[in-house]
């Protein structure tokens, strides 16, 4: 049987051996500070680049991913749009990728942040997330499926296909019950079985996720979409509302009722987490338009408060004691109100109005009144005053 072996250039070689011996020097530079995690196809660990002159920067994170496990795919395609111009809010920044060995390397940015499970229980479960913080995420979901083509490329959507509340870090987070929650960032990680969507496709090669968080498409029942990801982001808006996990296998609608989730907002769980993907949300940003208008309605109304009753200084006050001399009102008015008042018949007082007017009169420094003209006294005849 013949077999052909490829031939390469002298100048193919010599650019391939380079390469290869970067590589190795650039491992070397590394210093290892801790291992953040581990699994049988990847280890992740937190690292600092020693430069030659004793310097270091850092930290960065370094993935070194089992090149047979057929994942990681999506650091790549991220590391190419970035080195081409391409700018992403919620993506971190990649510092290197490339194969070594049988390994693949992936050097990233730190991000100084929480975990979005950690600042649930740190502050606690409340439906406000579902107005600021919930919208964000789905934006930055929607990010990563616009995909990382470049400038007159077709741009295919990238498919996360973990998301989960240790894979959404945050940054600045606070809340308070009058601001609601406030952050600086929102960034999504840990792309290592992300995936680009293959039109044609009728289920995923490499079957990874995690459980209450994965749609049944991603364990063969498929090929994942971005709707398998607006599957994940509604058990992400559960664990919000509740801060636990939503149980794989129970009606959704059950458990949103059993742990007091408002109807608007459990309507919303339900749809994202529907099991046929057809019915769910399109989109990561439709679910979080929709989750702000469900949150919007799920907020009790509150009457708005009474206007206070205030009573001007120069007004006359009437009390059950009588005519009450404000402050500020002249004295020839006050005596001209009492005077009037000591008229009305005895038949129509009312709270001591008559008797209330004699002490009021007498209680005031004797005054001068002024006349009426004919005129203005014709007019208060005509009122009943005579």
């Amino acid at each position: 049987m013949d077999t052909q072996t490829p031939t390469y250039s002298n100048d193919e070689l010599t650019a391939a051996l380079a390469e290869h011996l970067a590589s190795l020097d650039r491992d070397d530079s590394y210093r290892v500070e801790r291992v953040l995690k581990r699994s049988s196809v990847e280890t992740t660990e937190l690292v600092y680049f020693e430069g030659t002159g004793g310097g270091s920067l850092g930290p960065f994170v370094r993935k070194r991913i089992d090149a047979s496990a057929q994942i990681g795919g999506a650091y790549g395609r991220l590391f190419a749009a970035q080195r081409a111009g391409r700018r992403f809010e919620h993506l971190p920044r990649i510092v290197d990728c490339r194969r070594a060995g049988d390994e693949l390397n992936v050097v990233m940015e730190y991000i100084e942040g929480e975990t979005l499970g950690a600042l649930v229980d740190r502050l606690g479960a409340t439906p406000d997330y579902a107005h600021e913080l919930y919208p964000a995420l789905c934006d930055a979901v929607g990010e990563l499926h616009a995909g990382f083509a470049m400038a007159g490329e077709t741009s295919a959507p990238v498919i996360h296909r973990d998301l989960k509340p240790s894979n959404i870090i945050m940054t600045g987070a606070n809340y308070t019950p009058d601001d609601g929650l406030t952050f600086s960032s929102l960034v999504i990680i840990d792309l290592g079985i992300a995936r680009v969507w293959r039109d044609g496709a009728d289920a995923d090669t490499i079957k990874f996720g995690t459980r209450p968080y994965a749609p049944p498409e991603q364990y063969g029942f498929g090929q994942t979409s971005v709707r398998s990801d607006v599957y994940a982001l509604g058990a992400l808006l559960f664990f919000c509302l509740t801060g636990v996990d939503p149980k794989p296998g129970l009606d959704m609608r059950e458990q949103c009722e059993a742990r007091g989730i408002p109807t608007p907002l459990a309507d919303v769980i339900c749809m994202s987490m529907a099991l046929d993907p057809a019915k769910r949300f399109a989109s990561a940003e439709a679910l979080g338009r929709a989750t702000r208008a469900a949150y919007d309605l799920s907020r009790p109304v509150r009457p708005p408060a009474p206007a206070p009753v205030r009573t001007p200084a120069s007004e006359t006050v009437l009390t059950p004691q009588g005519l009450q001399n404000p402050t500020g009102l002249p004295r020839p008015a006050a005596s001209a109100a009492c005077g009037l008042l000591s008229r009305v018949p005895e038949s129509l007082g009312v709270f001591g109005i008559r008797s209330s007017a004699s002490r009021c009169l007498c209680s005031l420094p004797e005054v001068t009144l002024p006349s009426f003209t004919p005129r203005e006294q014709t007019k208060a005849t005509r009122r009943g005053f005579s």
